[in-house]
């Protein structure tokens, strides 16, 4: 029975005479990131897909907002406006996000400090691996590298360097379990509130699907440290103690994010994927047959960012590709089998094996019984591409091949068994990679034309295989300089991975290119839009004038974008588009001239002004309203709302006179000087969301909902300083939350480090 901290021995030796210390892993890590992005940190090299299409937009409006003081609530220039920071994946309050407003000015993209920051945390996910294994999951120094290599660098960590909410949350994740299972083995808070600051620093990375996984693994650590506990003290109290921290660490995590999750609970319930069926979840589920990439990767085609593959993927689209990677490397394929079978003594075994498992069964999505079983589930059932938890996977599989490694090196075996190894793990590797050429093309349907560049994978695979399994007989039977086996690992290993991913995210399109295509009408429009306010429709079924979020980067308020959390009503659907365009000031839209297949814009007439006066109004409910807005009506006179406007309106025989001037356009806050001779309504062609507030001369006014999902309020005839505002409670209250959280966990875990240090 335990009475008190339990200390951890030091790891075992390997053979090698050459011992491994932490700056010496720092300084590898480094060099291998280096290597493997060495053409994005030299600026050769350019972002792609999510990188290139979302990630650029947001940093660029979130860095230009902050850079003038206001902070980036509410976006006008996409889909007619929508909420900017209730939107998760933009991430505004991640640290190295807020740094980025230092480096992108006026006239800078900032693709390399995005991109810089991105790689950095490769180095962060390797080193904080080895950190992990080292000092507290008793590996060697060895052992703890080659996890870091596996993990840092793993077939999914590469893959995703286009969505960076992921990369960052992967990145943190060693560290957060470091954190806890530190502080459960020495029985001390102050780390279970690290853990906590840490989780919530990488929750504010934007991406909650990860969220919800990584939350789900750390429950499951929980309660096998319970268990565990229970099992050693049979002590009650001690159970419950640890149950209350690992509750604390959770707490913290969600206090600290608090700021951004209540925002974004407003948004989730009213963008459009509020609900999604089952069909839209699965999307991006592991086929039975990709399992073969666990060691093949790029069996069934590859997708990149440079130019179009030569084994493009061909067993569904290209981003599937990258939704469903989940290759850790051959060697640590073959150690991590090693260290889950033969490791029994490995802390947090039994936590490993359940996450592994659950992870892969999860990942075949619905081809499974897992998946649908966890989408009757609420928060599981909002996302799809299930294969994205295969990053659970990767962590086990990287802890347990360094166990496996420590496993080799401290194993005695006479050199007879080491031979029998030897042949028959290499005979099971090279006999599958023959069959696969032999009967591969006709069992998994290869096209004719890609069965060359499949069987060069299968090749490839054979060498590695081959490779492996040789150093890890040598390792065994103790036949070679232990030093020169073990670098052979560290370089096989490092290899694998640069083979497999070096290149994989080197794009060639010069952002400053691509947010450029068009400049001669880029110009025009902001040019334009400084003495006026208008929007643009850019989009044809065929063509795009500008890239799809290139409204805040250049300040031109677009009615098209690209935001997965798109509102589910951000135009009124009106019985012509000429109406809705009309009403909605749209001033230019694309123009095709289909004799040279090119595209431009056309100047419209007649459209509203973004702000007016209307004097006629009908009150309907919302399927009322929907009803009314699909059939002709005189659009520029008479309004539908959703309530009762409060003032009596003149009778249709008045000619009422108005004068409405925007006097400021911030993306948080519209000034409205109006006139009017009669009661009105002033109408704005900006999308109705909750958080916005009126105030009609500095008094609190209510914010009418107009033709189905635009603004207005009621105004008495006379002159009125009209001023609408984003200004969430929501944000306000989770400022409070998060701050308190923040101030209350340093002051905690300071007072607790330095009680330790006086005890």
């Amino acid at each position: 029975m335990r009475n008190g901290p339990v200390s951890v021995a030091n790891p075992k030796p390997t053979m090698s005479s050459w011992e491994i210390q932490s700056w010496h892993a720092a300084v590898f890590f480094a060099a291998l990131t280096a290597i493997m992005f060495f053409k994005i940190l030299l600026g050769g090299a350019y972002p792609w897909e999510d990188l290139m299409e979302q990630e650029i937009p947001y940093r660029v409006f979130a860095a230009d907002c902050l850079r003038h003081g206001i902070f980036p609530l509410w976006n006008p220039y996409t889909f007619c406006g929508m909420p900017f920071f209730a939107a998760l994946q933009t991430a505004v309050l991640y640290p190295t996000n807020l740094l980025l407003t230092f480096f992108i000015g006026t006239g800078s993209l900032g693709s390399y400090w995005i991109e810089f920051f991105i790689v950095a945390h490769y180095w962060l996910a390797a080193f904080g691996m080895y950190f992990l294994c080292r000092n507290e999951l008793k590996q060697s120094g060895w052992a703890a590298l080659l996890a870091g290599i596996t993990f840092g660098f793993s077939g999914i960590m590469l893959v995703h360097e286009i969505h960076q909410g992921m990369i960052f949350q992967f990145a943190w994740l060693p560290w957060v379990f470091f954190a806890m299972m530190r502080g459960a083995r020495v029985r001390q808070t102050r780390w279970f509130i690290l853990g906590g600051l840490l989780l919530g620093v990488s929750f504010l990375a934007g991406h909650p699907q990860i969220t919800l996984y990584t939350f789900f693994a750390l429950g499951i650590l929980a309660v096998t440290m319970m268990v565990r506990e229970w099992k050693e003290s049979s002590d009650v109290k001690k159970v419950l103690v640890l149950a209350l921290r690992s509750s604390l660490l959770a707490i913290i995590a969600v206090g600290l994010w608090a700021v951004q999750y209540l925002p974004a609970q407003e948004i989730a319930a009213l963008a459009i994927r509020a609900e999604s069926s089952f069909e839209f979840a699965a999307t991006g589920s592991l086929q039975w047959q990709q399992l073969l990439t666990v060691i093949i990767p790029k069996y069934f085609g590859t997708s990149q960012a440079s130019v179009r593959p030569s084994l493009p993927f061909w067993i569904g689209e290209y981003y599937n590709y990258w939704e469903t990677c989940c290759y850790i490397g051959i060697l640590p394929l073959v150690l991590a089998v090693i260290g889950a079978v033969r490791g029994k003594d490995a802390p947090h075994r039994l936590f490993l094996f359940i996450i592994a498992a659950f992870a892969l069964a999860f990942a075949l999505g619905s081809n499974f019984f897992v998946f649908p079983l966890f989408y009757q589930i609420p928060l599981f059932a909002k996302f799809r591409n299930p294969a994205r938890i295969m990053y659970l996977f990767t962590f086990a599989a990287a802890i347990f091949a360094g166990k496996g490694f420590d496993y080799l090196t401290g194993e005695n075996i006479a050199a007879q068994a080491a031979k029998t190894f030897l042949w028959r793990w290499l005979a099971i590797g090279v006999g599958l990679g023959v069959l696969l050429i032999a009967l591969g093309s006709s069992m998994f349907d290869v096209p004719e034309k890609l069965v060359d560049g499949v069987n060069g994978q299968v090749w490839l695979f054979i060498f590695l295989w081959a490779a492996a399994i040789f150093l890890v007989w040598m390792l065994r039977a103790k036949i070679a300089s232990a030093n020169a086996v073990i670098i052979g690992m560290i370089v096989l290993t490092s290899a694998d991975f640069l083979i497999f991913g070096a290149g994989y995210n080197d794009g060639t399109n010069d952002p400053k290119t691509v947010y450029n295509k068009t400049p001669l009408i880029i110009k025009k429009l902001r040019d334009e839009s400084r003495d006026q306010l208008f929007r643009v429709r850019m989009r044809s079924p065929q063509y795009m004038l500008m890239e799809r979020n290139q409204g805040p980067v250049d300040h031109i308020s677009l009615i098209e974008g690209y935001n997965p959390l798109i509102l589910q009503q951000h135009m009124p659907v009106m019985f012509s588009q000429e109406a809705q365009e009309d009403v909605m000031n749209v001033r230019y839209r694309i123009s095709i001239d289909s004799a040279r297949q090119t595209a431009g814009i056309a100047e419209r007439s007649g459209y509203l002004p973004r702000a007016c006066m209307f004097y006629q109004a009908r009150v309907l409910d919302d399927s009322g309203i929907v009803h009314a807005l699909m059939k002709d009506y005189d659009y520029r006179h008479i309004l539908y709302l959703d309530k009762d406007p409060g003032v009596a309106l003149p009778d249709t025989s008045a000619h009422p006179v108005s004068n409405v001037q925007v006097t400021n356009y911030t993306p948080n806050e519209i000034r409205i000087k109006a006139e009017t001779s009669e009661n009105g309504i002033l109408f704005t062609s900006e999308i109705f969301y909750p958080d916005w507030k009126v105030y009609v001369d500095g008094v609190p006014a209510e914010v009418l909902r107009a033709n189905s999902c635009l603004r207005a309020v009621a105004l008495a005839k006379g002159t009125h300083e009209v001023v609408f505002r984003d200004e969430p409670d929501s944000f306000k209250i989770g400022a409070y939350i998060s701050g308190g959280v923040l101030l209350l966990s340093i002051l905690a875990f300071g007072f607790l480090s330095m009680r330790r240090k006086e005890g």
